[in-house]
């Protein structure tokens, strides 16, 4: 499942990066991919970019391109010189216009897949309930994209029990170096898990019947998805909140659930960070040490996490603990699902009793798993830092890793 040649790492990217090692041709390639792939984000379209930040063409591909982003088309007068770039351009405008499924159809979509290694964002929408457009698409798939794609590709039978897909899927998802490669999260192979073994969609209508042989891989992926999460190698005190609602707060409308996440992210740490490095706490109105080992599997965190009395989460615990034992932390991490309760000392207060007596430099992270717009962090204070929700992609994991390793 190799990447696209064309492929680059998402929208606007084009817009400071010259890209001097590459041609001008294969960096205007990548960037028209990119464009093509992502129209917009948040409302904001390449048109709108190229406009606000009056981005000047380096190169006559350039030139091409940017007046296709802001013209939504190319025209007679285009230079004929420039054919591949011309060539995927006109492709991509031809298959948008494409509005029902058919034998014919489907050819043409295939062939420009095969031709141009075009990903499923490409695709119009009309065309993405074929089996046949979606093999093409898995041929290539990237591996991020496909853990993604798991359920569509099952769904239109791409992948069935016993099938050549699945067997590749097994393999793949198996691979420890792809897996380090594409920098796959645990949280985002468990969310593809739950997902995937509920056999149902988060949104829609779709459903499916899990492939036994995916299920085992994608089981297989979670634990060897560890190996890709980079070590901050300081001193941590990871605190996970055991409130009840953690046990029932659902994220991103998926499976999974606060208790679940916190739970993985811990594990992620324990496997990542060098012996000792680690300090493991539930807490809710009370502060208890968790015992958790680098080989334990997801189901036994949840268990020990269970089996401990529910209350209302005082964020504050921690930094209280570590100052009356006298433990050394880098770094204060609290998991928790944005229900929290301060009790008698604020956590801002009590990270800085803790800093005047024990380690000035201590910095504090809460990740509240669920938004209900919290703020525990001082926004005045640079080592402290508030991460909102969880989107599956790791993005906060890798924020707060910066962050713990003092590059934020």
């Amino acid at each position: 499942m190799s990447g696209p040649d064309v492929q680059c790492e998402g929208p606007f990217r084009y817009l400071g990066d010259a890209d001097k090692k590459k041609g001008d041709g294969e960096r205007a390639m990548r960037t028209a991919f990119s464009c093509t792939k992502y129209k917009n984000r948040d409302g904001w379209t390449h048109t709108d970019a190229s406009r606000v930040f009056h981005v000047r063409p380096m190169c006559a591909e350039d030139a091409l391109l940017f007046k296709v982003v802001r013209e939504s088309a190319l025209s007679a007068s285009d230079p004929s010189t420039l054919t591949r770039l011309a060539e995927f351009l006109t492709c991509v405008e031809d298959l948008s216009h494409i509005t029902e499924s058919s034998p014919d159809t489907e050819s043409r979509v295939v062939e420009a897949i095969k031709r141009w290694k075009l990903a499923w964002e490409h695709i119009p929408s009309g065309m993405l309930g074929s089996p046949r457009v979606w093999e093409a698409l898995f041929n290539d798939m990237p591996f991020t994209a496909t853990i993604r794609n798991l359920s569509k590709l099952t769904s239109v039978g791409v992948v069935a029990p016993d099938s050549g897909a699945a067997a590749l899927v097994f393999s793949h998802l198996r691979d420890a170096a792809g897996l380090r490669k594409a920098r796959v999260h645990p949280s985002n192979v468990l969310l593809a898990m739950r997902t995937y073994v509920s056999g149902r969609g988060v949104k829609g209508s779709m459903q499916w019947t899990p492939v036994p042989e995916v299920v085992t891989a994608l089981e297989e992926a979670f634990f060897l998805s560890f190996s890709s999460v980079e070590p901050t190698g300081k001193s941590l005190l990871l605190a996970l909140d055991v409130s009840g609602s953690m046990g029932w707060s659902m994220l991103l409308g998926s499976p999974l659930t606060a208790r679940e996440v916190s739970a993985a992210l811990t594990m992620a740490a324990a496997r990542s960070e060098p012996e000792g490095g680690c300090r493991f706490f539930a807490f809710a109105s009370e502060f208890q040490e968790l015992s958790i080992r680098w080989d334990q599997a997801l189901g036994e965190v949840l268990d020990a996490v269970a089996n401990i009395p529910f209350g209302g989460a005082d964020c504050a615990l921690p930094m209280l603990h570590a100052l009356e034992h006298g433990i050394h932390v880098d770094c204060f991490v609290v998991y928790a699902d944005s229900e929290t309760w301060s009790g008698t000392v604020h956590p801002r207060e009590a990270l800085n009793r803790y800093r005047t007596e024990v380690n000035e430099h201590a910095r504090l992270v809460v990740v509240g798993l669920t938004s209900t717009g919290f703020t525990i962090a001082d926004p005045e204070d640079s080592e402290m830092m508030d991460i909102i929700g969880f989107d599956g992609g790791a993005v906060e994991a890798k924020a707060k890793g910066n962050f713990i390793r003092g590059g934020l």
